[in-house]
């Protein structure tokens, strides 16, 4: 009788095989002895790094003294560098191996108010942060109770300081915008109009101070706001939004914000050619013999 066939056993899976070539014998010890100095290292060599790390970051040339930006224009007249690393300096050291250091030092620098974009920023040695920062520009003054408030040519609300008398009254004026309380510097002012009328200001500042314009108002002082005031975009120009312009006793009608125009109505290009044309004709826009009421909008 033949005798029973014995099945083969299992083949070791593979945690049974990396066990015993670590394990399994004489001539997996040296392996083993290489895995552990090589991890025994690795952890020292971290703590060490760590260590000097932390020194070597208090070290002068590693602590940031210095912010280096783009030179900001003439109307700006706050010291936006200073400023940025005086926040810095309230959270922490500066040091150059911080990671988080640039991105804290974009933050501040978006948060002032003279700072329309952070174009690029980086970390040079020795001990200085450098930034290439573009600026918002003021196009007009906005007339508030008990005096003047900058806009840049989105409506947002620019810094006072700095600005006198003789250079606001170059700027065109906004007025009779209602009572509404503006926004903090950096931010947008919260009414439609003045983002709506700051859009004139730029189209008319080319030929503002020639042509002795003095105010620029909606044609509906009582406007409501665009898209129901305090809900989202409310500080958005609305079509059909109209502005006025007052030189004397002569009203000069506009038209719409810039961008908003109606179907029909004169470019920016033809309103000035007219409002020069007019000029020209009656030797200013404020003489006896110039017309009461000029209409731009066609």
């Amino acid at each position: 009788m033949a005798a029973a066939k014995k099945n083969p056993p299992p083949a070791p899976s593979i945690r049974e095989r990396l066990r015993a070539w670590f394990f399994g014998g004489e001539a997996a010890r040296p392996l083993l002895f290489v895995v552990v100095i090589l991890a025994v290292f690795g952890a020292v060599w971290y703590a060490a790094w760590m260590k000097v790390r932390g020194v070597a970051g208090q070290a002068p040339d590693m602590t940031v003294s210095t912010v280096l930006i783009t030179p900001p224009p003439v109307w700006v007249r706050r010291d936006v560098a200073a400023d940025v690393l005086e926040e810095l300096r309230r959270d922490q050291t500066l040091s150059l191996l911080d990671d988080a250091l640039i991105d804290r030092a974009a933050a501040a620098f978006e948060r002032q108010p003279w700072v329309a974009r952070v174009v690029r920023i980086g970390k040079r040695h020795p001990a200085a942060i450098e930034a290439e920062l573009e600026y918002r520009r003021p196009v007009c003054m906005v007339e508030v109770p008990g005096g003047l408030i900058p806009v840049d040519a989105e409506g947002t609300v620019l810094p006072t300081e700095g600005f006198t008398s003789v250079e606001a009254a170059k700027y065109p004026h906004l007025g009779d915008v209602g009572r509404q309380t503006p926004s903090l510097p950096g931010r947008r002012w919260p009414d439609a109009r003045v983002v709506a009328g700051a859009s004139v200001a730029v189209a008319l500042s080319p030929v503002w101070e020639q042509l002795k314009l003095q105010k620029i108002v909606p044609l509906a002082p009582d406007l409501p706001l665009a898209n129901g005031g305090d809900l989202p975009g409310a500080n958005r120009p609305a079509r059909g939004m109209q502005f006025k312009i007052l030189v004397g006793s002569v009203q000069i009608l506009w038209g719409a914000s810039v961008g908003n125009e109606n179907p029909g109505e004169a470019s920016v290009s033809q309103k000035l050619k007219k409002l020069q044309d007019v000029a020209v004709e009656f030797g200013g826009l404020d003489k006896p013999s110039s017309p009461r009421t000029i209409d731009l909008r066609k």
